[in-house]
């Protein structure tokens, strides 16, 4: 983004994504809001990552355990 300062998003891009194996919990504040959480996670995921197969990989990781966890 040209002109801005990285925040916190853009920095996380320079990481390796295995850094967040290392988050314990993610709160969705869903309270009033219809959520598209398809969309909203896999657009999550691709932003840490420009490698779109491990992006692909991750998401279906995460539908793997939110299927088994609901």
């Amino acid at each position: 983004m040209k002109g801005r300062k990285p925040g916190r998003r853009e920095a996380m891009a320079d990481h390796d994504i295995e850094a967040a194996r290392d988050i314990d919990a993610l709160v969705f504040d869903v309270l009033g809001t219809l959520v598209d959480d398809v969309a909203g996670i896999r657009a999550g995921i691709g932003e840490l990552t420009t490698d779109a197969a491990r992006a692909e990989r991750l998401y279906a990781l995460w539908q793997e355990h939110t299927d088994t966890e609901q």
